[in-house]
């Protein structure tokens, strides 16, 4: 049915406290899945092979309609195994529709940048609102650059750039807090500090903010040679150095 069970597949990917034993699948592994799927069938095309996808894998409307009631409502972050939806506003949620697989309003990408979801240090593992979240835990309530890095492409990707500017800045902001030119693992979601268990300098925090700057704000689509730079108002020029002369092509290195 073209659904990624997380009993079968492993749950490693999330962390979801005492909930996780109820899940049988969630939108970030399923969004995952279906984009290495679009992934694989995109360079076999560029090398004229050909591969084999589940067909929701290019239908967005029916990838999230197992995580909706009725194809409606907001998506949820995950099915129960008694067929239930768990519903609460989570970063997890993102990734799939930074990535396109998942369809969803543009109501529904704004609200990713709502308070209760994304403090000004990057988005919460689970909404401050919600009754599951645990602000020191790092499983239940704690911040990730690498998973605020979904939200600040879902708005990108649906034409949000001030509020992806918004997201990308406080994830630079970051940058030292756990020492000199390092970005941190994860923060408390109740205010910007470390938890004891954040490693100070996390490679896929700071891929995140590369990432940001690079997909994001200059707007280069992994993969091909187009772009589409997205300068905020408050920049008067921005430069991007370190990208082989004409790769991508359309960016120059520098952007008044």
């Amino acid at each position: 049915d073209g659904v990624l069970r997380v009993p079968d597949a492993g749950i490693a990917t999330m962390e979801a406290g005492a909930a996780a034993g109820t899940i049988e699948s969630e939108v970030f592994l399923q969004g995952t899945w279906l984009s290495a799927q679009r992934a694989a069938a995109a360079l076999a095309e560029r090398i004229g092979e050909s591969v084999e996808v589940h067909p929701t894998a290019h239908d967005p409307v029916a990838a999230a309609a197992p995580f909706r009631d009725r194809s409606a409502g907001d998506l949820a972050f995950a099915r129960r195994t008694d067929g239930s939806l768990l519903r609460v506003a989570t970063s997890y949620g993102a990734l799939p529709l930074a990535r396109g697989v998942m369809a969803a309003s543009d109501a529904e990408v704004l609200a990713l940048n709502r308070p209760e979801l994304t403090a000004d240090w990057g988005g919460r593992m689970f909404s401050g609102a919600s009754d599951v979240v645990e602000p020191d835990r790092h499983d239940l309530g704690s911040v990730l650059p690498n998973l605020t890095q979904s939200i600040a492409s879902a708005l990108y990707a649906r034409g949000f750039d001030d509020a992806g500017w918004q997201v990308l800045r406080s994830q630079a902001a970051l940058v030292g807090l756990g020492g000199p030119g390092v970005s941190p693992e994860f923060l408390a979601g109740d205010r910007a500090r470390l938890l004891s268990r954040s490693a100070p300098h996390q490679v896929s925090s700071h891929a995140a903010l590369v990432r940001l700057v690079t997909d994001g704000l200059f707007g280069i689509e992994p993969g091909t040679r187009r772009a589409t730079p997205r300068a905020p108002l408050d920049l008067e020029r921005m430069a991007l150095r370190g990208v082989p002369a004409g790769v991508p092509s359309g960016v120059p290195s520098g952007v008044p």
